[in-house]
């Protein structure tokens, strides 16, 4: 694929005018940017179907993007006593910042507006109705239980601090003030007790409801944290996912306070407050609302210049195949490529991803990643997974690395972080056909597949030195020395085949 270098010099500052966002997941900065997709119709589809909802995808899908719109359409806009802006109560909200960002043309396409624009009865009964608690429980590196708990205490300080106001509440009692404070306090969270942490979701609800009359709605991003990598140490997935339990019991289990819930995060092999995922690239009613379909793809070409052939290499790349041969596409990839004229490998890094090469020594995951490499419509059929609560995870964990385990949690594992796509379902065998998803899966596959067997073939200098003395005494100018010779070179495989079989066990195999 050509570089920006390679384009004409017009071309190149047109696109170099642009305005990307990589950085920010705000759903306002967005909006002002020349690559806003319109996604207005997911409130829509959520607010139609008022029940708990967890919805899966990879990362850089627009995920937390989706949760940032969702969050303002929502949420009571107030000043800093907490007082609410809107002189609208019981009618439709129309003299809000959140009424203007909905209702006005985009700022990049002239005439055109939002969709959700449109949907009159939706904005009157739903746009700045609602309090709305919003936790993103990402965290990046945890080690132990004093460690999560203290990871949840910021991520809980934070989600106060969005409702300072209800540290001066009127309709709040003194002992409630106190709890709001010591969380939004820059210290005194800190010293809070576990038990304080589990139950800090919970008095928050109650405390929006009391301060508003009103019924909160829960955002929650990255529910599945951690836990859908598979990654740490099982004791540590064991602290995660009891000290999430005890928030979210506290928080859903029983309380009339809250309307419903909208989460996120990676996993459709997690459960959560036993709801159960929309894998979205899975061909379910979100699918359309995360990553880029078709139509939106085109319409960036109309917008940007491209040479010949480089866009439709560039939709090649970043392709994910489905179910049902609809295509929807990584917009991380294409706005980076377009930002950026180069390819960037977004999960490369990435947690996600350490996992593989562990996977990779598993001779059955060896045999179908080479296999699925060598022609690029090779498909595999696994069966089908049963989802697994969030404290299960340690569980998957341990028949993740285990050569005896049933492959399916491996090619689930796959599946799920979008290194593979599913191209159809048996419902009658219960088999699913998956193959590589699209060129940045092929070529994270082969990376770890190459380091693999780097590691494997990878011969110190002391065993070739080995092998060298013996090379040294081979005379090849005599001929009754031959079976002398033989038996010397046999001598040298079998120490770099040995060498091999420790490193490897069973990648190569030698016999004299």
């Amino acid at each position: 694929m050509e570089d920006i270098q390679s384009l004409p010099a017009k071309r190149q500052r047109l696109n170099e005018k642009c305005d990307i966002r990589l950085s920010t997941c705000d759903f306002r900065e967005i909006l002002e940017s020349d690559f806003f997709v319109d996604k207005t119709m997911l409130i829509k589809e959520v607010l139609c179907d008022v029940k708990d909802i967890i919805v899966t995808a990879s990362k850089k899908f627009g995920k937390s993007t989706n949760l940032s719109m969702l969050k303002l359409f929502l949420m009571i806009e107030v000043d800093e006593s907490g007082e609410r802006i809107t002189k609208s109560i019981k009618e439709p909200v129309r003299d809000t910042k959140n009424y203007q960002l909905f209702t006005n043309p985009i700022p990049k396409l002239p005439g055109r507006k939002l969709k959700i624009s449109e949907e009159i009865e939706i904005l009157n009964k739903h746009l700045g109705k609602y309090p709305v608690i919003y936790v993103d429980f990402n965290c990046k590196t945890v080690q132990s239980l004093d460690n999560v708990v203290e990871k949840c205490k910021n991520i809980i300080h934070k989600t106060y601090l969005e409702h300072k106001y209800l540290c001066n509440s009127k309709k709040l009692d003194v002992d409630e003030k106190y709890i709001c404070k010591k969380w939004c306090s820059k210290t005194e969270y800190k010293l809070t007790e576990v038990v304080d942490v589990s139950q800090s979701l919970y008095y928050l609800s109650k405390f929006l409801f009391n301060h508003f009359n009103h019924k909160c709605f829960v955002l929650v991003d990255n529910y599945d944290s951690k836990s859908s990598k598979f990654q740490v140490e099982n004791t540590t997935y064991y602290y995660i996912s009891k000290v999430r339990q005890w928030i979210f019991e506290k928080l859903f289990d029983g309380n009339e306070r809250i309307y419903f819930s909208f989460s996120t995060g990676i996993s459709s092999l997690i459960k959560f407050n036993d709801v159960y995922p929309y894998p979205s690239l899975q061909g379910n009613k979100f699918k359309n609302f995360y990553g880029l379909t078709v139509d939106e793809i085109m319409d960036f070409e109309k917008r940007l210049s491209f040479r010949k052939g480089e866009f439709e290499n560039l939709i090649k790349y970043c392709n994910n195949d489905e179910q049902d041969r609809k295509k929807i596409f990584n917009i991380w990839s294409f706005i980076s490529y377009v930002k950026f004229r180069k390819i960037k490998h977004f999960w490369s890094d990435s947690e996600i991803v350490k996992n593989l090469i562990d996977m990779s020594k598993i001779l059955e995951i060896q045999f179908c990643l080479n296999t699925l490499l060598s022609y690029s419509d090779n498909t595999t059929a696994v069966d089908f997974l049963e989802k697994v609560c969030i404290n299960q995870i340690s569980k998957v964990k341990e028949m993740l690395l285990n050569d005896l385990a049933n492959s399916c949690i491996r090619f689930n594992f796959l599946l799920q972080n979008n290194y593979f796509a599913i191209c159809n379902i048996n419902e009658n065998t219960r088999k699913v056909i998956m193959r590589i998803s699209n060129n940045q899966s092929r070529y994270e596959i082969e990376r770890k597949l190459q380091v693999h067997y780097e590691w494997i073939y990878k011969l110190n200098f002391y065993t070739l030195d080995h092998c060298f003395i013996h090379w040294n005494v081979i005379n090849f100018d005599v001929e009754d020395t031959i079976r002398d010779n033989l038996n010397k070179i046999c001598k040298i495989l079998n120490i770099i085949f040995k060498s091999i079989l420790l490193l490897g066990g069973n990648e190569a195999t030698f016999h004299i």
